[in-house]
């Protein structure tokens, strides 16, 4: 088998210098993300020498873009923001890209400028306009600036970038999608949580949809799906259910591991994580999902490898398992430190008490002299 594409991190790498390359990969210059934007229409959109941050408009839509750029590679990245936002916009995984060795383009949602952040957006759009439609002549411009092929673009996002992912791959026949605990059917996510917000919109997540926006159904012939979800999180349960009955696969017969039904590849894992739902495949499975790719490029099945996703899948458990320790710990430390920092102002309160009892003894000893020498300046004049 080639593992070239699985290894290229560790090109030029020695016993010697192993650590250096590993502090090169964690290195983030987070100087790119507050670049001022550089405005373009997708049809007059050119990139700039040393530049990162752009806003393009497709289809009366703008979307903030990153992108960062790797001369080695000729792979494009694609990475989709998900409902976690704490400010507009927020680009996901951007710092895997020194890591991966490839092109990343980050697309945040438009949805979070115009609208509350507290729901799931999707890039769903209005009811006449799709957000993810209008982002496919941007993502079109790319590729053909940097000549990169189909089969070399792979979206990935997690959740609602999941679902973007898949659609994406889907209307752009030939690609890649890594989509981690993707909705399919976003009315049914978190028991239709989300879908009176909608209805507010006027758009009704139960009904037939001229964008195919409502229940993704894979028609893509010569993309790669890779789908993983933990089969331990009832929600995303309930999304690939759906996905099964979508695709005609039998839910009931699901195996653990990385299971090929044609073009797509399921991987059920059983993370227990903090967050269940966002306890996925991250940064080194990337990699490793980027070599399944090549192999089945080369006529390879995916099953062969079904043993080592398990083994793999156990390593998950065990990382995201810690992950939920230290965050238990964090929080009892932190706790510690509360008791501890309120004794310290107790001590201190006690202190100044102690202190002030000492002046006023001060002041009172100084009078009770006074008296004295007074009392006895009476009895010797007596």
């Amino acid at each position: 088998l080639d593992i070239s594409k699985f290894t290229s991190i560790y090109k030029n790498v020695s016993i010697k210098n192993i650590a250096e390359k590993r502090n090169e990969c964690k290195k983030k210059d987070k100087s790119i993300l507050f670049e001022e934007s550089s405005k373009y229409n997708v049809d007059s959109f050119a990139l700039e020498e040393g530049k990162h941050r752009y806003s393009i408009t497709s289809d009366d839509i703008t979307f903030e873009t990153l992108f960062i750029d790797n001369i080695e590679s000729d792979i494009l990245y694609v990475s989709l923001s998900s409902a976690a936002h704490v400010s507009y916009p927020m680009f996901r995984r951007w710092t895997y890209q020194k890591f991966l060795n490839v092109k990343m383009l980050c697309v945040d949602d438009p949805s979070f400028e115009n609208f509350e952040l507290k729901y799931t957006r999707w890039f769903y759009g209005t009811r006449e306009k799709s957000y993810l439609m209008s982002l496919v002549p941007i993502i079109q411009k790319f590729m053909d600036l940097l000549s990169i092929p189909r089969s070399n673009v792979i979206f990935v996002g997690s959740s609602a970038g999941g679902y973007a992912s898949l659609y994406l791959a889907n209307v752009m026949d030939g690609t890649n999608a890594f989509a981690l605990a993707p909705q399919i059917k976003p009315a049914l996510w978190r028991n239709g949580r989300f879908n009176n917000r909608y209805e507010e919109r006027g758009i009704d997540l139960f009904s037939k949809d001229s964008f195919h926006r409502n229940n993704l159904i894979l028609t893509a012939q010569h993309s790669l799906f890779f789908i993983a979800y933990n089969v331990l999180s009832d929600n995303d349960i309930v999304q690939i259910s759906q996905l099964c009955k979508n695709q005609n696969i039998d839910s009931d017969n699901l195996k653990y591991g990385i299971t090929q039904y044609g073009n797509i590849i399921l991987w059920s894992h059983a993370n227990n994580g903090t967050s269940k739902h966002s306890s996925t495949p991250e940064r080194l499975e990337f990699k490793l999902m980027e070599f399944f790719i090549k192999q089945i490029h080369s006529g390879i099945s995916i099953n062969e490898f079904n043993k080592f996703s398990q083994l793999i899948n156990e390593y998950m458990n065990i990382k995201y398992s810690l992950e939920k320790s230290n965050a238990k710990y964090s929080k009892q430390c932190d706790l510690y430190q509360d008791i501890i920092i309120k004794q310290k102002n107790l001590l201190k309160d006690k202190d100044k008490i102690i202190s002030k009892n000492k002046k006023y003894n001060a002041k009172l000893m100084k009078k009770i002299d006074e008296q004295s020498k007074k009392i006895k300046k009476i009895k010797s004049s007596s």
